[in-house]
């Protein structure tokens, strides 16, 4: 079964002979059947930010280091999937949202 953007696909390339040589509007046409926009989506973003905020306000950060900080957030199940979380991340929410924890010097 073939994706359904591929009709659309077809028929502007046998009128225009490629999609590179089609006007701009054509290549809109066959980018909305194949479901591509344009359009930014925030709900993710807030929601994943709205994730980290409930995450870190849950933790005690002024004990815990960076790296514990980043082994919890791999451990919880709304953050994360597969592991898939940096320490670049985990320190850019805590500077985004003031969060204090253990310098390593600290340790």
């Amino acid at each position: 079964m073939e994706p359904k953007y591929l009709s659309v696909l077809h028929e502007v390339e046998s009128k225009y002979g490629s999609i590179s040589n089609a006007p701009p509007e054509e290549v809109d046409r066959v980018q909305k059947a194949a479901g591509v926009t344009n359009e930014v989506v925030k709900r993710p973003t807030r929601e994943r930010g709205d994730q980290w905020k409930q995450f870190l306000r849950e933790l005690d950060t002024e004990k815990m280091t960076s790296y514990e900080i980043l082994m919890a957030a791999r451990k919880d199940e709304c953050l994360s999937k597969n592991w898939h979380i940096s320490i670049g991340a985990v320190y850019h929410a805590m500077k985004k949202y003031g969060i204090k924890y253990k310098k390593m010097s600290e340790v």
